[in-house]
């Protein structure tokens, strides 16, 4: 193998691990422009979500005919475009899904760091445990309350034109 196919594997593994890197902000951003959008904007609608999930699968199939980046480029799409879906869908438990995987994350790294560095890893991986059970009953209160919310306002739509 030579030097320059050597670099060009490493700009592909970069680059892969860059979009990997991207795709917090891709939720982000997704949330962002679903936030932007009113409750009853046609661009909520169902039809939206199978067009991007159409979209979604054929950049998915399109990409993989190509070579590198090619194929980076369509997982880059097909993520914001899974989102965006989401997002658009689930408006009120749309940030609280998307950003788990973020918190969940962070949380296992600051974790990792506090084993590494504890007097007593034992009694830190219990109040690790501890705190991890606390964010899930957290985060499941918060969407209970929040689909609680989402069925009131619908029960209220539906009595308002009684």
């Amino acid at each position: 193998m030579s030097a320059k196919d050597t670099l060009k594997d490493m700009a592909k593994e970069l680059l892969a691990a860059t979009s990997g890197a991207l795709d917090p902000d891709l939720q982000n951003l997704a949330i962002q422009l679903a936030n932007q959008l009113p409750q009853d904007s046609v661009l909520r609608k169902d039809w939206t979500r199978r067009v991007l999930g159409i979209l979604r699968t054929y950049t998915e199939r399109l990409a993989d005919k190509y070579e590198e980046p090619g194929p980076i480029i369509g997982d880059i799409f097909s993520s914001f475009a899974n989102s965006l879906s989401i997002a658009l869908g689930h408006p009120m438990s749309a940030k609280a899904e998307l950003e788990a995987s973020g918190w969940l994350d962070a949380f296992m790294k600051e974790s990792i760091q506090r084993l590494k560095t504890a007097a007593d890893p034992r009694s830190e991986m219990e109040k690790i445990k501890l705190e991890l059970e606390m964010r899930r009953e957290l985060i499941s209160l918060v969407t209970q309350v929040g689909d609680e919310l989402k069925s009131g306002a619908k029960k209220d739509e539906k009595g308002d034109r009684a």
